[in-house]
């Protein structure tokens, strides 16, 4: 943790990653389908992406829970899994 305060103690900009879903999407997930679902049904995915951004440079990786509240999940038959 202590990386992580130094590092954002420092000037400048830090490189996040991008736009996760889209992403997936273009690795093959189905339009309409959360992008959480990919966590429990294709982690490999999920984690090829997030290596991907961390070879392009990236300091910071965000989780692939954007949607991931119960209410949001719930239409996707996810909710009982928050």
């Amino acid at each position: 943790m202590s990386d992580f305060r130094q590092r954002l103690s420092e000037p400048g900009i830090i490189i996040t990653d991008g736009a996760t879903g889209t992403m997936l999407q273009y690795s093959g997930l189905p339009a309409g389908t959360a992008p959480e679902r990919w966590n429990l049904e294709r982690p490999e995915a999920v984690c090829d992406l997030h290596r991907s951004y961390i070879e392009a440079g990236s300091e910071m990786i965000l989780t692939n829970t954007f949607g991931g509240s119960r209410l949001r999940l719930e239409k996707s038959r996810l909710g009982e899994q928050t």
